[in-house]
């Protein structure tokens, strides 16, 4: 699945902070535990990062594949 210029520079522009994010909560979880306690606040930075916005343009660059092939 080939992904064009632009998708690339959106997701190389977004992929770092989600990075961090997981990064940060995992560590967290692993040393301290309350996941339920921090789900909400976890999956909203997600979202504010622009996980989204990921999404979004992976299932595009999907959609476009498949279609391709078809």
């Amino acid at each position: 699945m080939l992904l064009s210029s632009d998708e690339q520079t959106r997701i190389s522009r977004i992929q770092p902070t989600i990075s961090d994010i997981v990064q940060r909560y995992t560590t967290q979880w692993v040393l301290d535990g309350n996941i339920d306690a921090a789900w909400d606040a976890y999956v909203g930075e997600l979202r504010a990062a622009g996980l989204d916005e990921i999404t979004g343009t992976f299932q595009q660059a999907y959609d476009r594949f498949f279609k391709a092939k078809n």
